[in-house]
């Protein structure tokens, strides 16, 4: 943030000089050939400065990208993990309580759609941390901000496809009971 603060600065303040260097300048031809230069020169400068900005705007996006797609990463893994033990457990109570003869059909029924909800929610999750590490450094701005908002949509789909998941323990546990 600073650096691009600091390049900003530099390039704003050379505006400021370029009035002065050409009023320096006498008015011949070997002024002339001088403010010339001189203009030519600030306007190299100015365009590289205006490739170094962009280009660490480039860097910076994908880096973003990159560090989203991790905590995606961590988060999904942990919600998938969690409610699978929470699954694995509930069917060995289920299978237990089978054997001693009651009624689990409703109870089995819903882990069973948890079950599936959970696959679907572990796949929208991974579409979601591949939406952000795809991202391509030659693409437009807004080819990056239309990316940006699919992979957000498709974080936002599976973090209620894990809810959905939960909620659907929450009731086979209650008709258990």
């Amino acid at each position: 943030m600073h650096k691009i603060l600091l390049a900003t600065i530099i390039f704003c303040s050379s505006f400021l000089f370029v009035p002065a260097l050409h009023a320096e300048t006498s008015t011949g031809k070997v002024g002339d050939d001088n403010s010339q230069k001189i203009q030519q020169e600030l306007e190299d400068r100015r365009e590289e400065q205006r490739q170094e900005i962009q280009t660490k705007r480039i860097e910076t996006r994908l880096r973003l990208a990159k560090n989203h797609a991790e905590r995606l990463q961590k988060r999904f893994s942990f919600y998938y993990e969690r409610l699978n033990n929470i699954i694995t457990r509930f069917q060995a109570r289920l299978d237990l309580s089978k054997t001693e003869g009651k009624d689990t059909t409703t109870s089995q029924q819903l882990l069973d759609q948890a079950k599936s909800n959970l696959l679907s929610a572990e796949s929208k999750g991974k579409e979601a941390i591949q939406t952000f590490t795809s991202f391509d450094p030659e693409w437009s701005q807004d080819e990056m901000q239309n990316k940006v908002r699919l992979g957000q949509s498709q974080a936002e789909e599976a973090r209620n496809a894990f809810k959905q998941v939960l909620e659907l323990l929450k009731s086979a546990l209650k008709s258990y009971d």
